[in-house]
């Protein structure tokens, strides 16, 4: 937890930045279905599997809560739906850097839009970066991208 204080405390840059650098701390963290159990750091640690895990929602309110105090994130926890039609979102057409990219049933935040790069919680991987535009997720369809209000 001393890296995740630091970046906390020391972390400069833009929004984007800061939620691409919050969400990189979950990588490793196991997939679990409706479960909101995890922390940053617990797949750096190795938490056994079943003991804390995360979905994709979850993820993506616990890192947007990180970078941004808004009590109303705390209402997107419940499911994926839930940020697809949120107020505290618009929807874009080209993706920046920290935005969240949405399917129906799954979302996950953008972290390299020029190599078309997110970051999520799957079920296959846990919270791994995965590619929106080649392989599985480039064929789902009703891909949305969505971008904090507040930019």
């Amino acid at each position: 937890m001393v890296a995740l204080l630091d970046w906390k405390l020391n972390h400069r840059g833009s929004p984007q930045a800061k939620i691409a650098s919050a969400a990189l701390f979950w990588l490793g963290t196991h997939y679990g279905y409706g479960s909101k159990s995890a922390n940053a750091l617990d797949g750096a640690y190795g938490t056994p599997q079943g003991n804390k895990a995360i979905d994709c929602s979850g993820f993506v309110t616990k890192v947007y809560a990180e970078v941004f105090n808004n009590p109303q994130l705390s209402v997107l926890s419940m499911n994926a739906a839930s940020i697809r039609v949120s107020h505290l979102f618009k929807t874009v057409s080209i993706p920046e850097l920290g935005d969240v990219v949405s399917w129906d049933g799954h979302c996950g935040i953008v972290i390299d839009p020029l190599a078309g790069k997110f970051i999520g919680a799957q079920t296959s991987t846990g919270v791994a970066i995965a590619s929106y535009c080649t392989g599985y997720w480039a064929t789902r369809a009703g891909r949305i991208f969505r971008r904090w209000h507040e930019f």
